[in-house]
């Protein structure tokens, strides 16, 4: 590891940790036995996630802050390590549940921070991402739609869902980032992206990560509806869906 903070170094100095290469990040985190250390280039996202913690405190479980650094180049996030697995290592249909109780809490917080992201800024961090897919646009599916990551973008600048009510969105809402104990859900992590959007953004993520984790089943949607005992549109999550492709 390269060379810490002294602010952060006199909690981790000497322990022992391994590196987590669970989900697509670019941030390193180092787990130690009792706490995660998150190192990301100094940006909106990692200052972003930080407020998230500071503020979600007392409303859903999430790990408690212990040290926060900004250098010229790095944020280091020391975070206390929480209980529990993942939920993708759950079955299916409880990881269904337990992801739909988790946006029940969520979606019921009203806080807000200038730091938290919208719309303006989810168009902004999908633009700024178009030079490096320029030359990754490997989907052929959405080739036959879009000749180029730019094109999607200018779709999705000028269809935005501005009309939808909005509620506060997880933002990256996968099934990594929701730890589980068998019993209660023990923490959720990684809020780089949250904000206030549509519903639909983090049911878009959440039907995603269950296709990637469980394989394709054509009833997700209806299953998490089923245990919401609400209805989303399509037309949304179809938005949604295709934004996270240039996250």
């Amino acid at each position: 590891m390269r060379k810490l903070p002294f602010e952060i170094l006199k909690y981790v100095e000497k322990k022992d940790y391994t590196i987590d290469r669970v989900g697509e990040s670019p941030s390193k985190v180092y787990i130690y036995e009792t706490m995660v250390l998150k190192v990301s280039t100094r940006n909106i996202d990692a200052e972003r996630e930080y407020q998230a913690l500071i503020s979600l405190q007392g409303h859903i479980p999430v790990p408690r802050v212990i040290c926060y650094i900004e250098t010229r180049k790095k944020s280091y996030l020391l975070m206390e390590r929480i209980s529990g697995k993942p939920l993708f290592q759950w079955p299916m249909e409880m990881a269904i549940e337990v992801a739909c109780q988790g946006l029940k809490w969520l979606w019921r917080i009203e806080i807000a921070h200038p730091v938290f992201s919208h719309q303006a800024h989810a168009l902004e961090t999908i633009k700024n991402n178009i030079p490096f897919y320029q030359d990754h646009w490997d989907d052929d599916t959405l080739k036959q739609r879009f000749k180029t990551p730019k094109s999607l973008y200018d779709y999705l600048e000028a269809n935005y869902p501005d009309q939808a009510p909005i509620v506060l969105s997880h933002g990256d809402y996968y099934l990594p980032n929701i730890l589980f104990d068998g019993k209660k859900i023990t923490g959720m992590i990684d809020f780089g992206y949250m904000g206030y959007f549509p519903k639909e953004r983090d049911v878009s993520a959440l039907i995603k990560s269950l296709v990637y984790n469980y394989g394709f089943q054509s009833d997700y949607l209806e299953k998490i509806e089923t245990t919401l005992g609400m209805h989303f549109k399509p037309e949304w999550l179809e938005y949604f869906t295709l934004y996270d492709e240039l996250i």
